[in-house]
């Protein structure tokens, strides 16, 4: 299985279509981060009495890096495990003596590990620069729980990596797999909900439950506008995430070797 996790991280390195994808969603998401910071501070040019912090900034660029970087996340997958299904790849390694287990092991591990740390570092990426521009992260946002809270998403990450691992095993086309992911991000990815009620039922759902921050403004004694940040997270809230996310994924990587498994391979 190593032999084959090793060429598996090879030809991932040199695949041009996941190199395209990553820095053409850095390059989008840099965009953005440019004019959101620009916006803010022409805004407070013009409005001297409030200029967000980079905190504030980041929370606001939580909820567009999180559903932009879903789209790697579902694109690489299938590109990662379905690619070699169009050349035959996977017939030739059991074909020289390669046991399913460590041909379908041999895929899924490299996957899970590049998926979670690309889709990581484009939701981090963006925030840092943001950060940056706008002076450091200043005092009004805790640091420490916006960095839980990105440490919190690994998990359905990795959920919804082994959900999409499991639907190209079946599928066998990445590229099918890569239009259902697209609409699927578009139909829930990009519904951030308003509460955290059921949201563990969708590893989309769950990821964009974790970029909700209520918020609420007060006016000091001169009229200065202020913010008040609900940063924390309830164990209400993380348990379930760990625990569901955890038990899903391993559920979906059975079934995907189950199937692989016992399938023809015509």
């Amino acid at each position: 299985m190593k032999n084959i996790m090793k060429a598996q991280l090879l030809q991932l390195k040199k695949d041009r279509i996941c190199r395209f994808i990553f820095i053409g969603i850095l390059v989008v998401m840099c965009m953005l981060v440019y004019m959101l910071a620009d916006m803010a501070l022409s805004n407070s040019g013009r409005n001297s009495n409030y200029l967000p912090t980079g905190g504030e900034q980041a929370i606001i660029m939580m909820t567009m890096t999180t559903v932009l970087s879903q789209f790697f996340m579902y694109l690489f997958t299938a590109q990662a495990c379905g690619v070699d299904f169009t050349d035959k790849t996977m017939n030739y390694e059991i074909m020289a003596g390669h046991t399913r287990r460590e041909v379908y092991f041999g895929r899924v591990i490299p996957t899970i590990i590049i998926g979670t740390v690309g889709t990581m570092l484009l939701m981090v990426l963006p925030i840092a620069a943001d950060v940056i521009i706008m002076g450091g992260w200043g005092d009004k946002v805790n640091f420490t729980d916006i960095l839980l809270r990105h440490l919190l998403m690994i998990f359905p990450i990795a959920r919804v990596i082994c959900e999409f691992i499991f639907l190209t095993f079946i599928i066998k086309n990445p590229y099918i797999v890569m239009g259902i992911s697209y609409v699927a991000c578009i139909l829930l990815g990009m519904n951030v909900p308003t509460t955290t009620d059921h949201c563990f039922v969708l590893g989309m759902t769950n990821i964009n439950a974790i970029t909700v921050i209520n918020e609420w403004q007060s006016f000091g004694l001169g009229g200065d506008l202020h913010y008040i940040y609900e940063t924390a997270l309830s164990a209400d809230f993380v348990i379930p995430t760990i625990v569901v996310s955890v038990i899903i994924g391993g559920i979906a990587l059975l079934l995907g070797y189950t199937f692989f498994k016992n399938d023809d391979m015509h």
